[in-house]
């Protein structure tokens, strides 16, 4: 019997490896997950089996003698296994692979993201880990004939390594949220607790604008300002008394909260009314009747729940919904305006909602895939 184990500590691909796991159950594989911190918290909420992976406790961003022997007693323990699996998110993975070349088995990274370049050292980590692993996985099949990329127009090169192709996106959450959507007297509920909980706001029917936060240098230098900058000029040029812009943090980014140096938080002598989300991610979601966005893997998710998107910036990030003019990119406060009014209500479009399907790589099939990567 097949034994595969995974090795997680990060939050993107540990939710995808948890809806691996049970199905490789089912198909008659042996799986265990390594796991640690608030991956493992995420990852036993979802009722998943998983094994402590640093029962000590040890910082795994510093790259010392305990966390080398961390390395290799995991590696040691994990060889008993027919197939390893990391994921590509944490560089604590590269001292894994390294250890396990010990062992002479199959030891495979995991790239969950849909783009070929991610920002916020993603893909600068992913790089690093797919370079000492000997195959790679990736989530979205079509990254294997477009090619990887270490910076952006910089190709990684993979072909000295098997690849395979999963076809998966996590459709469940996407759905999820786009259901509460669609109940409308779920909506307003949490319309009506928006409003309590922002009482020097006053619920006129205003749209809520939701702009999902990224967390690297070029979002925090140059994406967060011109977006700042366009929503300003932008109030300034036309009364903006119909919109409340709801300001949503990447996780990663709430402790440099550069958001709020840069946006007119709670100021009720702003020209726009903007706040700082409290809500989780679905929720946020839900409420919103429209979202912008700069360089961040969440849109996709975003889209497929039903909510009408922009990209805005100081330039176009060609992520996957701007190369299958899936979505507009605006750079400039007339365009802003511009694409804002024709942004609408959501529209819950099939063939919308296929063709990106399409752009993310998801295939019906992708359980069967799956099954004959371990076989």
């Amino acid at each position: 019997m097949t034994v595969i184990c995974f090795i997680v500590c990060h939050l993107g691909s540990a939710n995808q490896i948890a809806d691996y796991q049970p199905i490789l159950e089912k198909q008659g594989y042996v799986v265990w997950t390594y796991t640690t911190g608030s991956v493992k918290e995420a990852l036993e909420k979802r009722q998943l089996k998983v094994r402590e992976l640093n029962p000590n406790n040890l910082d795994l961003y510093q790259r010392g003698d305990e966390q080398q022997q961390l390395a290799q007693e995991v590696a040691k323990v994990c060889s008993a296994a027919d197939v390893i699996v990391t994921d590509v998110g944490h560089l604590f993975a590269v001292q894994i692979h390294l250890a396990l070349r010990e062992y002479k088995k199959l030891h495979l990274a995991y790239y969950d993201n849909p783009d070929n370049w991610v920002g916020g050292g993603y893909s600068q980590t992913a790089v690093q880990v797919m370079r000492v692993a000997n195959g790679v996985i990736v989530a979205n099949p079509y990254l294997l004939e477009e090619g990887l990329e270490e910076e952006p127009g910089l190709p990684f090169n993979l072909k000295d390594k098997p690849c395979w192709g999963v076809g998966y996106y996590s459709l469940d959450k996407a759905m999820e949220i786009r259901q509460a959507r669609l109940d409308a007297q779920h909506r307003a509920e949490m319309r009506r607790q928006f409003f309590v909980a922002n009482p020097h706001l006053v619920d006129k029917g205003q749209k809520i604008l939701v702009y999902i936060g990224g967390n690297n240098e070029t979002y925090f230098e140059k994406a967060l300002p011109a977006t700042a900058r366009m929503l300003t000029q932008a109030a300034q040029k036309e009364d903006f008394s119909d919109y409340i812009v709801v300001i949503h943090q990447h996780g990663g980014a709430k402790k440099r909260n550069e958001e709020a140096k840069l946006l007119p938080i709670n100021d009720s002598t702003a020209p726009f009314a903007c706040v700082l989300s409290q809500l989780s991610t679905d929720d946020v979601q839900i409420l919103a009747d429209a979202a912008f966005y700069y360089q961040t893997s969440l849109i996709y998710q975003t889209c497929l729940a039903g909510l009408p998107v922009m990209q805005i910036g100081h330039d176009t990030f060609h992520d996957r919904l701007i190369k299958k003019d899936l979505c507009k990119s605006v750079t400039t406060t007339d365009d802003f305006l511009k694409e804002l009014k024709s942004l609408g209500q959501s529209s819950f479009d099939e063939e919308a909602f296929n063709q990106i399907k399409e752009a993310v790589g998801y295939d019906e099939n992708w359980q069967e895939r799956l099954k004959e990567i371990f076989r």
